[in-house]
């Protein structure tokens, strides 16, 4: 190890969402066992989720940690601006990689919005492009893809919201005929009481899933 022209690196990612023993256990094999020439470790975590874990007396030293860690380099948040920029712009281009021509990208801008205003982090946003988008687009259906990509963000963001349009789908389809009950039979829509009815639940809704006022 020590006739090597250049270190070896290890990358060791999302250490702080291991369990504490696990955590702990890697850090003292880093330390002792493994605390070999000519190698340097990258731990990635989060810190106070770490700091958490060291704290417990009984398990460890809390100074064990400076012993192990040599360097530290901080990583701040992305900011609000800038994570909506990043958003917004892969979700364009996501979009033309899926065959959205360039004239039509104006029919997404509102699922776009919502989903820019709402990711908490690029590990979610990542999530949600591999699913989200995947469901929408790889599979063949004469579904209207704006909407359909719509429905597909709220039940990734707010699974509470989509069981809520799933179980009151009567509001969100306009129709004058429906099938009502177990299907077997055709009901004429009031439609004075169903226009009275649908103000109330919609009211109810926007209150408690505000941010989805405009996407709904």
């Amino acid at each position: 190890m020590r006739q090597l022209e250049h270190p070896v690196v290890f990358m060791i990612d999302n250490l702080d969402r291991a369990e504490a023993d696990n955590i702990l256990f890697l850090f003292k094999l880093i330390g002792s066992v493994f605390n070999l020439p000519n190698i340097i470790y990258v731990l990635a975590y989060d810190e106070d989720r770490i700091r958490s874990v060291f704290s417990d007396d009984n398990k460890v030293n809390p100074k064990y940690i400076e012993k192990i860690v040599q360097q530290e380099i901080t990583i701040p948040e992305i900011p609000k601006d800038t994570m909506e920029s990043v958003c917004s712009s892969c979700i364009e281009r996501t979009l033309l990689a899926y065959g959205v021509h360039g004239n039509d990208i104006a029919q997404y801008m509102d699922v776009s919005a919502l989903i820019c205003n709402n990711m908490v982090d690029l590990r979610q946003f990542k999530r949600l492009l591999n699913s989200v988008f995947v469901s929408t687009f790889l599979y063949d259906n004469e579904l209207y893809k704006p909407h359909l990509l719509a429905i597909e963000v709220i039940r990734f963001l707010e699974p509470d919201l989509y069981e809520e349009i799933r179980r009151n789908k009567k509001y969100f389809v306009s129709k004058d005929l429906y099938y009502s009950g177990d299907g077997l039979y055709l009901s004429t829509v009031n439609k004075k009481q169903f226009n009275s009815d649908g103000k109330v639940y919609f009211n109810n809704l926007f209150s408690k899933y505000d941010a989805y006022e405009g996407l709904l």
